[in-house]
């Protein structure tokens, strides 16, 4: 096994954990980038019979130069790559959404904690980021989206992004919880979790990975709830309700155009197996928010219903582009 599998121990195996398939793949992709998919594909097949390896084409590949590539870096920026790896866009987006569950508690503001919630909540997130891509390394070089991020060409070591994950996710768990309570700092614990330990792998075998990443997207705006609090109430559990249905439109639309690299790619999210219920779903979690936002949030006291009135307007106005969202895609297949 060992000289027949010659061919795959190259200084571009990412990690000691690929099949010899998947390693084939992923050298086709990064070093065929003027190819077509299908002469990728074909490249990959014709190794794998002219070396005969299609007995053990689903065999795990571990050589000696696992350690080497979990060193090797080629970073010429580092600051710059560390905000890549942690997709600090995306994380400050995420520690918004912990600031305004902060603020929308009943209880008088303090620097510290919010702070504190923010901070943490953005290394959590650059933790789960960094742990998203560690892991999705090999997939990542098949999709065009993807193909410059940088574990992919090699810039950032993958022992240097677990460190990075490591640092940053406890960091972030120990300023939410000195300076916050247990309760926020739990809650960042799971969340970490949820993301780098559920939502991650499941994007590759299940549907329900939208569910998971939906439920990942909620938690942040607890999490800075109960940074302020100490504790969870009707509230702070409708607006989660109100950052999980928002996961199902917002995703779905951003999705749908990416849909051919996220088949390459072998991932299960719902543009790819199943277009229907990607519109249903949109269309159903546009009218949770109607009502979420309108009926709930003014009787947990999120809200007031002076408040809650006045965007009566702006939600059917969102419910309706989702309509029409539903409209443009079925045209948009209709052409295809």
């Amino acid at each position: 096994m060992r000289q027949a599998c010659a061919y795959v121990q190259q200084v571009d195996l990412f990690c000691g954990t690929l099949t010899v398939r998947e390693q084939l793949t992923y050298t086709a992709w990064m070093r065929m980038k003027d190819s077509t998919d299908e002469e990728k594909a074909q490249r990959v097949e014709n190794v794998l019979r002219d070396m005969n390896l299609i007995d053990c084409q689903n065999t795990l590949i571990v050589t000696d130069q696992y350690l080497q590539q979990w060193y090797k870096m080629e970073t010429k920026s580092l600051a710059a790559d560390y905000l890549a790896l942690s997709k600090s866009k995306l994380s400050m987006f995420v520690a918004a959404t912990a600031a305004c569950g902060f603020l929308m508690a009943p209880v008088p503001v303090a620097a510290a904690p919010l702070a504190a919630a923010t901070v943490g909540t953005f290394l959590l997130s650059s933790a789960a980021n960094s742990c998203n891509q560690l892991l999705e390394a090999p997939y990542d070089a098949q999709m065009r989206r993807t193909q410059g991020r940088v574990l992919v060409v090699h810039r950032f070591s993958p022992l240097h992004a677990f460190t990075f994950a490591g640092v940053t996710g406890l960091t972030g768990i120990g300023l939410l919880g000195y300076f916050g309570n247990p309760t926020a700092a739990v809650l960042g614990a799971i969340n970490w979790f949820l993301y780098a330990g559920v939502y991650t792998p499941m994007k590759r075998s299940h549907i329900g990975c939208t569910w998971a990443g939906a439920v990942v997207g909620a938690i942040p705006p607890l999490m800075g709830y109960a940074a302020a609090t100490g504790y969870l109430d009707p509230a702070s559990w409708c607006l989660a309700a109100i950052l999980f249905s928002w996961q199902f439109p917002h995703f779905n639309g951003l999705s749908w155009n990416l849909r051919g690299d996220y088949s390459k790619a072998g991932y299960r999210v719902m543009c790819v197996t199943n277009e229907r219920l990607c519109r249903v779903t949109s269309i159903r979690h546009s009218l949770a928010l109607l009502g979420l936002c309108t009926i709930v949030a003014p009787l947990t006291n999120l809200t007031t219903m002076t408040f809650a009135l006045g965007r009566i307007k702006r939600g059917a106005n969102f419910v309706l582009s989702g309509g029409f969202t539903n409209i443009a895609l079925k045209s948009h297949k209709k052409i295809l």
